[in-house]
């Protein structure tokens, strides 16, 4: 998308070519593809195993983004292998599983000791039934190769390992909290996503779609809006899950304040379901459906720009792909629809409440009206925080800064400035310009 401003507008800013993006957008795009294949080839042979489905899922997503980027892009580790199989790789290596062993095992304990994740856990468990085997086989060859092939051998899991050996002087306390701050997002997203795409898969699987299709004109719509939050679900649970540093998938780093924790969190339960039984309930008495069933036209118009915003929402976290997580660094996205738009979910999400809810045409009252759209833009503010604190844990990455400058010259915003300065010095210049008599 190239600049149409004037070169004097762009200072030294103009030499900012666009940032290489850490995904690529037809690889997400094909494992997109193979998700929807697997999808109905789960249907068609009725596979109802709540573990094998989400294993299947999986594995639909991760194997082709992973074996394509190994083989068409350079992301991951690429290093020569050494092999140095002598007592010190091999203490490394056992340190380095017991660090994965302890973080899992972590996370489990507190599944089993906290209600809200033992009441939440079961899809973790079922998950975990499905793939254990061959995690315990893998992980030990998958370590010893990641260990030969890096350049720094000591990583987070090593610091883990030696922390439980008791090896304190000289561990990196930086590295160690931020490996605690990365499970504490998978401690806490694990569950809720796993539970998210059990729901949801199930209720996709399941469903009689052909009945609910021709069950009503705009039934396609709720259809529609179902599929793009599963594969929101889908890619997310990949991608809380495979954080492997072979593959460039790790997290880099942490969300480090407690503002952008809270902003994060409060969106999620336990914690929205008080903010929306108690604080936010913009939803009025009357639903666009309802709304517009006297305009046929205008309701069409209506349902495209719902189809729209959700299709948006679902489109930037196929982009993000593998390495969508929140509160996490792992690699910086400037691709496809990141490249129009910093924040294309946040800002098609909040679009989408406003057109599902319409707040403003309260019957009961205007009061009332006024009173639920500030409630909706309580809830529009705590995703600016969010799009705010998130901004600002990335710039510790200068591609991330490269690509903020770059959005602010060539961006959407940037685009529709510079058509509205090109039409307003049309409309100046045709002004001045002397009328023929």
């Amino acid at each position: 998308m190239p600049s149409t401003s004037p070169d004097s507008k762009l200072g030294a800013d103009a030499a900012v070519s666009h940032p290489a993006s850490i995904t690529t957008t037809w690889i997400n795009f094909a494992a997109l593809l193979i998700f929807a294949l697997t999808l109905i080839l789960l249907k068609h042979f009725g596979i109802k195993d709540p573990g094998y489905r989400m294993a299947a899922v999986f594995a639909a997503i991760a194997v082709p983004i992973l074996l394509l980027e190994r083989l068409f892009t350079t992301v991951g580790l690429r290093g020569k292998f050494r092999a140095d199989p002598g007592p010190e790789k091999i203490i490394r290596v056992a340190t380095k599983l017991l660090g994965i062993a302890v973080s899992w095992a972590a996370v489990l304990l507190i599944f089993w000791i906290f209600p809200y994740f033992r009441a939440n856990a079961g899809p973790v468990y079922e998950f975990l039934e499905a793939v254990w085997l061959p995690f315990v086989i893998l992980a030990p060859v998958y370590v010893w190769y990641v260990d030969g092939i890096s350049e720094n051998a000591k990583e987070e899991y090593y610091e883990v390992g030696r922390f439980v050996l008791g090896q304190w002087s000289s561990i990196d306390r930086a590295l160690l909290l931020n490996h605690v701050r990365a499970w504490l997002v998978k401690l806490f997203f694990l569950q809720f996503i796993l539970t998210a795409l059990t729901d949801r898969l199930n209720g996709w699987l399941d469903a009689d779609l052909q009945r609910i299709f021709f069950s009503n004109p705009y039934a396609f719509l709720d259809l529609f809006i179902d599929a793009m939050y599963l594969v929101d679900v889908a890619i997310a649970t990949v991608g809380y899950i495979l954080t492997l540093r072979l593959f460039d998938t790790h997290v880099r780093t942490t969300e480090p304040t407690m503002l952008g924790w809270t902003v994060c969190l409060i969106c999620y339960p336990p914690f929205y379901n008080a903010l929306d039984g108690h604080f936010i309930l913009y939803e009025g008495n009357l639903r666009w459906g309802e709304w517009l069933s006297g305009f046929p036209t205008i309701k069409i118009l209506w349902a495209a720009a719902i189809t729209t915003c959700i299709g948006v929402y679902a489109i930037a976290t196929v982009q993000l792909g593998i390495r969508f997580a929140n509160l996490s660094h792992r690699g910086i996205v400037t691709n496809g629809i990141y490249g129009w738009l910093k924040h294309p979910a946040y800002l098609s999400k909040n679009a989408s409440w406003w057109l599902l809810s319409i707040p403003s045409l309260s019957t009961a009252s205007t009061s009332n009206a006024i009173r639920l759209c500030l409630m909706l833009l309580c809830l529009n503010a705590i995703y600016y925080l969010r799009a705010k604190t998130e901004e600002r844990h990335l710039s510790w990455d200068p591609v991330y800064r490269d690509y903020a400058t770059w959005m602010r010259l060539n961006g959407f915003a940037a685009q529709v400035k510079y058509a509205g300065e090109a039409m307003a010095g049309l409309i100046r210049q045709s002004r001045a310009s002397p009328r023929k008599k």
